[in-house]
């Protein structure tokens, strides 16, 4: 796992402190997983000439989110601290990472062409022992929905609505969505959460879930709880009808793995 270390100029008082947390505890470490969720951009291919095939162009800067984001660490890493750099999956599965809690994380997107960066997002801080995903999300849409810094919506996995449950649906779409379970349907509107908690580990559990007045199938799947503590988790987001099989709502899923014990380096 990744250890993002954070530093900040201090007094000679807070020196102290700041010697304290490079030598991180238990009780001073969180874990953290970013994803982008957005459309996917309606594919392009270039002009065929004398007689060739056409070949698929890459997505323009802004098309999609950054593949990778920025972060300094160094005793002044405003000035010259080491450039660091986290993957940014989009639309799919992220991993966990450990980072210092109580410390916001100031993130830049590289300039494409040039060896200089820009601030794009800045992630709150996490307090100690918990575990968030940040879902980054267009701020507005249109040909290039990437290219200003995006909505952050936080998911916190200690959360006590979320405790000892191991399945959580969330509709970040702009439509309100029917879901099933098993005999249970329910009436999930935009920026609500769900959850269940299915008691018998290695059994396959029906969902589906469909939207709008054509009742467009979303998913219609099975899951199985192969491991206690496990948690399936499924995001609704909106998507591009043209790239999405004609459906306006896509769908992340991700299994997050029961909590392991977080390990901390020697003093």
């Amino acid at each position: 796992m990744l250890i993002l270390t954070l530093c900040c100029l201090a007094s000679a008082d807070e020196a102290q402190g700041e010697q304290q947390k490079s030598n991180p505890t238990k009780e001073s470490i969180a874990e953290f997983a970013i994803v982008a969720l957005g459309p996917k951009p309606t594919r392009k291919y270039s002009t065929p000439e004398n007689g060739g095939e056409a070949a698929m162009l890459l997505a323009q800067p802004g098309e999609t989110p950054p593949s990778q984001l920025y972060f300094r660490t160094g005793k002044d890493k405003e000035k010259d601290g080491r450039w660091n750099s986290l993957n940014i999956p989009f639309n799919n599965p992220s991993t966990l990472r450990q980072i210092p809690s109580d410390r916001e994380l100031r993130l830049y997107r590289k300039l494409s062409g040039e060896d200089n960066f820009e601030p794009y997002i800045t992630l709150p801080a996490i307090p100690a022992t918990m575990r968030r995903i940040f879902f980054l999300m267009p701020s507005k849409f249109g040909s290039t929905p990437w290219k200003e810094s995006p909505k952050i919506r936080v998911l916190t996995l200690e959360n006590s609505d979320l405790i000892d449950k191991n399945f959580i649906l969330i509709n970040y779409s702009s439509h309100t969505v029917q879901h099933a379970s098993e005999q249970k349907v329910e009436s999930v509107a935009p920026e609500k959460i769900i959850t269940y908690r299915q008691a018998e580990v290695g059994q396959l559990y029906r969902l589906a879930a469909r939207y709008g007045k054509e009742q467009k199938i979303i998913y219609n799947t099975a899951v199985r709880l192969n491991q206690e503590g496990h948690i399936h988790l499924f995001v609704l987001y909106d998507g591009s009808p043209a790239t999405n099989a004609g459906r306006d709502v896509g769908v992340f899923r991700m299994v997050i793995p029961a909590r392991e014990e977080i390990i901390v380096p020697d003093r």
